[in-house]
């Protein structure tokens, strides 16, 4: 269907039970397939095409949540394995190159996400047994999607946090929080967070159930209100100016291609302006992400 709801059309039929459906492009669709005479498993389709292929084929093996890069061309799918624990795998868009990124043993990892750059991969980390008494606790975690490394929690509470996100930007990560209660009951909110975990913020706090957020998408576009200071002595090596936004907690660096800025230092203003591409949180100098004000 389109954005807007309408015109829905059916991609796949039949018996078995399809679901968790991610674009590898415009016109192709990976999903996991849970049929009783075959298991669970990925399979990829072409939209309007028949049939569909079997990317996975792992009869011992159960595979629960994927997500997959989207930038046209080659795609990369991050997919969860479970057998006796889950572990986070990731794989080429033809179903080659699988390669197992955690291997914690007693801990499940599940729900990856990409990073807009797809250097990054954040998910859920489950460990087993870890005492909590009443409350479940698992923690939102990243590390690098080429080979695991770097493995980071962002979170370190009591509560059971689940479904990490990247913004379309790649600095903030929206996640739900779970608590348990004997006398509140089971409640569930949506969280943001940067990227590097720091800036928590709390976006809902109702008596409904919140549970897997997602991200608007946008067009590239930041709008940003803070104090504007001159570019000092930093780590990295862009912008002429920086801005920390007041709403998000978010540091950019500023780049006045369009516009003089030096009469505004030291003021409080509102800017708005289009992220600079490769210029991600941290990418870059592990400086913060670079914003073209025109």
């Amino acid at each position: 269907m389109d954005s807007e709801g309408a015109d829905p059309v059916p991609v796949t039929s039949g018996p078995a039970y399809d679901h968790s459906p991610t674009f590898l492009d415009n016109d192709t669709v990976a999903f996991i397939r849970d049929s009783r005479r075959n298991g669970t498993d990925i399979f990829k389709k072409d939209i309007g095409a028949p049939g569909s292929e079997n990317l996975t084929n792992t009869p011992v093996m159960y595979e629960e949540t994927l997500a997959a890069t989207f930038d046209g061309t080659d795609a990369k799918i991050a997919f969860t394995t479970y057998n006796r624990s889950s572990d986070i795998f990731i794989m080429n868009d033809d179903g080659s190159d699988v390669t197992n990124l955690t291997r914690t043993g007693r801990i499940d990892e599940y729900h990856p996400d990409w990073s807009p750059d797809a250097q990054k991969i954040t998910f859920t980390s489950y460990p087993f047994g870890r005492p909590g008494g009443e409350q479940e606790n698992a923690d939102i975690s990243v590390m690098n999607a080429a080979d695991g490394t770097e493995r980071k929690d962002l979170t370190d509470g009591p509560a059971f946090e689940d479904s990490p996100v990247f913004s379309p930007d790649g600095t903030r990560i929206a996640f739900c929080k779970i608590t348990f209660s004997r006398t509140r009951g089971e409640r569930g909110d949506i969280f943001a967070m940067k990227a590097d975990g720091t800036g928590t913020r709390r976006v809902t706090d109702t008596r409904a159930f919140e549970y897997e957020p997602a991200w608007q998408p946008t067009d590239g576009s930041v709008a940003a209100t803070g104090m504007l200071q001159s570019q000092g002595i930093t780590t990295y090596q862009y912008g002429d100016f920086v801005l920390t936004d007041e709403a998000t907690g978010q540091l950019y660096a500023l780049r006045a291609s369009g516009v003089d800025l030096s009469t505004l230092v030291g003021q409080r203003v509102t800017v708005s302006g289009t992220l600079v591409p490769g210029y991600e949180n941290g990418q870059v100098e592990g400086g913060p992400p670079l914003l073209d004000i025109t």
